[in-house]
């Protein structure tokens, strides 16, 4: 994920049923809840106060987020799926 030029590292555990998302994720040392859902190939929802639309591709998913700490901000998120059962 990058936010202002700085490029952080997040995870995320997802658990899809139907069409809803859930689950957990990490940023650093701060734990937080994922609640969003799938409609086609876009995943959205919301981390806190940050909301996002992600492209569902293969084992990547790929988009952007905004979040509103004094101001918006927009970040791009690239994720990976890793450790999946083949």
């Amino acid at each position: 994920m990058t936010g202002g030029g700085v490029a952080r590292q997040m995870s995320l555990t997802l658990r899809q049923n139907g069409s809803k998302v859930k689950g957990q994720g990490v940023l650093g040392t701060a734990e937080f809840s994922v609640d969003g859902g799938v409609e086609g190939e876009v995943f959205s929802g919301q981390i806190g106060t940050m909301k996002f639309g992600l492209t569902v591709t293969g084992n990547e998913m790929t988009g952007q987020a905004e979040v509103f700490l004094q101001c918006f901000t927009l970040c791009v998120m690239n994720f990976h799926r890793v450790g999946a059962d083949k």
